[in-house]
């Protein structure tokens, strides 16, 4: 569990469970994906490069299963909310 500490991995988690929470999980997919294609475009192997020029070596899976698994935990709890409503 060392792997979630690194980086910014929490605010990845953070920001998965908060897109989940009001939207779904594809939303917090959609935001893991936009998340990294913001890192890429930010990269310095990119820089001044144009979208379908560049490398993706800087798009981190670690950083998007984050995102994606404090989405899968959101969605847990915006269900057991709505069932609890109900």
């Amino acid at each position: 569990m060392r792997w979630i500490t690194e980086s910014n991995r929490l605010y990845h988690l953070f920001i998965g469970f908060v897109a989940a929470l009001f939207g779904t999980l594809i939303g917090a997919i959609e935001v893991g994906v936009a998340m990294e294609c913001k890192d890429c475009h930010h990269d310095k192997i990119n820089a001044g490069l144009p979208p379908w020029k560049w490398h993706f070596r800087s798009f981190d899976w670690l950083d998007f299963s984050a995102t994606v698994l404090g989405g899968a935990v959101g969605q847990a709890v915006q269900l057991l909310i709505i069932m609890l409503i109900r």
